[in-house]
């Protein structure tokens, strides 16, 4: 999914006091493990999983799995707001449970800064 999302690998940096954003290539990003042995200890997890991003470097998302004894897990993300929206985070979630069901997504026909864009437009140039 962060290959396939620019927004995803996106960072920002300030140039002469303007913010510019970079669409990375790549970027290093792994899903972190945490193993409690009861429910309880789901709550010390995530005060350490909360915490604030740098802007300057993507991804501008962080992702854990937690395990709670042998059955139960729970799947935590952290998404700096500056990279998504309701709208998005709806097609995030609906493209990671059909990937984890094991189905595959259709090509993407546009990336967010291009529907973005065109939502800057005028409306009389948006055709």
């Amino acid at each position: 999914m962060i290959e396939r999302h620019e927004s995803l690998r996106t960072s920002f940096i300030t140039v002469n006091e303007k913010p510019f954003q970079r669409i990375h290539r790549e970027v290093d990003f792994s899903i972190g493990g945490y193993e409690v042995t009861e429910e309880a200890g789901v709550d010390s997890f995530i005060s350490s999983f909360t915490k604030p991003f740098k802007l300057e470097a993507a991804p501008l998302l962080r992702v854990n799995l937690v395990t709670v004894g042998a059955t139960r897990r729970f799947l935590f993300i952290d998404m700096h707001h500056i990279i998504t929206d309701g709208t998005s985070q709806n097609v995030l979630e609906k493209e990671f449970q059909a990937l984890y069901s094991g189905g595959e997504l259709l090509p993407l026909r546009l990336q967010y800064k291009e529907y973005s864009e065109w939502c800057n437009k005028p409306a009389k140039k948006r055709r």
